[in-house]
C-alpha cells in the first residue's frame, strides 16, 4: 500500500455521487476500507453542512475526529458533535450591493445561506423570491434530505447576517456581468449550462482549498499528503493544493488542467476505482 497520503478529500455531486445523486455500494466499500486503513476522508462540498449529513452516515464517517467541509470551504464541522471549527462569511456591505445589481439585472434567484446556523441539523436560507421556481427546488430538496428544521427567510437588506455562500442563477450574460463586476472583491465559482449560468459567492480567499488547509493544520497534515477529487469549478483550488489532484471524466477540460491526472466518470465508480488502484486494495 502507498502510505504517502494520509487524507482524502471527496466532492460529493459529480463526484463521488452518480448522475442519480447516490452513493455506490462500491464507493461506499472503498470509503470504509480508507477509514479502516486509518487514512482520512473527508467531504468537501458545495453543499451546507446540513445536506451533507445524510451521507456522512452512511459511509461510517461519525468519530470524533470526523470532518466535513461545506459551503465551498466557508464552514468545517465536526462530524461527531456537529460543533462548527471554522467559517468565514461575506462582508456584509457586499450582500446588500450584490443583491441590488442582481435585481437591476433581472435575476430572480438569490440565495443565502448563514454560516452560524448552518450545522449538521439545522439550516437557515435567505432568498429574495420564495417561487422563482429554483428557490422553491433548492427548499424542497433541503427539506427531503432530513427530518430536521430548515427555515427559509425573506432577506430584507439586513447586515447583521453571516452569511456564508451565496448562490445566484440567471441567463449566461447576466451572470457573466456579475462575474466580470465583482470577481476581483470575492471568490466566485462560475458554472455555464446549456440555457443558464450559475455562480456561488464566498469571500475573497475562502475556497475548498482554504478550509482543507484548517484540517489539514489541525491535523498535522502536509498538502503533498492529500489526494483530492472533483469535477467542478469551485472544486480547482482544492485540486491544484492537494498533492494529488484528481478531476473526474466528466470534468471539463478547464478542470483537468489543474489536476494531476483524471478518473473514470462519476457514473463509472471513478473515484472508488481510483483509490482502489492508489492503495492497493
Amino acid at each position: 500500500m502507498n502510505k504517502k497520503i494520509k487524507l482524502v478529500a471527496v466532492d460529493l455531486d459529480g463526484t463521488s455521487l452518480n448522475s442519480q445523486g447516490l452513493l455506490s455500494s462500491r464507493t461506499v466499500n472503498t470509503f470504509q476500507k480508507l477509514n479502516q486503513l486509518g487514512i482520512k476522508l473527508v467531504i468537501a462540498s458545495g453543499r451546507p453542512l446540513y445536506q451533507i449529513n445524510h451521507l456522512v452516515e452512511k459511509v461510517g464517517l461519525k468519530d470524533e475526529n470526523d470532518y466535513s467541509i461545506g459551503l465551498n470551504g466557508a464552514v468545517v464541522g465536526n462530524n461527531f458533535n456537529g460543533e462548527v471549527l471554522y467559517e468565514d462569511h461575506l462582508p456584509s456591505n457586499f450582500i446588500g450591493q450584490l443583491c441590488t445589481e442582481a435585481q437591476e439585472l433581472g435575476i430572480s434567484t438569490i440565495i443565502m445561506f448563514e454560516n452560524q446556523q448552518s450545522t449538521f441539523n439545522f439550516l437557515q436560507i435567505y432568498c429574495q423570491n420564495f417561487n422563482d421556481g429554483v428557490t422553491a427546488h433548492y427548499f424542497a430538496n433541503f427539506k427531503s434530505k432530513s427530518s430536521q428544521e430548515v427555515v427559509l427567510n425573506k432577506y430584507k437588506g439586513e447586515t447583521n447576517l453571516k452569511i456564508g455562500k451565496l448562490f445566484m442563477a440567471g441567463s449566461i450574460a447576466t451572470i457573466a456581468t456579475i462575474v466580470s463586476n465583482w470577481q476581483d472583491r470575492l471568490e466566485i465559482s462560475h458554472e455555464v449550462k446549456i440555457d443558464h449560468a450559475i455562480v456561488e459567492i464566498t469571500k475573497k480567499g475562502t475556497n475548498k482549498a482554504w478550509g482543507l488547509k484548517q484540517l489539514c493544520q489541525l491535523s498535522n497534515i502536509k498538502p503533498s499528503e492529500v489526494m483530492a477529487f472533483g469535477n467542478e469549478q469551485n472544486d480547482v483550488e482544492m485540486l491544484k493544493w492537494a498533492g494529488v489532484g484528481v478531476a473526474m471524466a466528466n470534468a471539463g477540460n478547464h478542470i483537468k488542467q489543474h489536476a494531476n491526472t483524471t478518473c473514470l466518470s462519476n457514473d463509472e465508480d471513478g473515484v472508488a476505482e481510483a483509490l482502489e488502484k492508489y492503495f492497493e486494495f
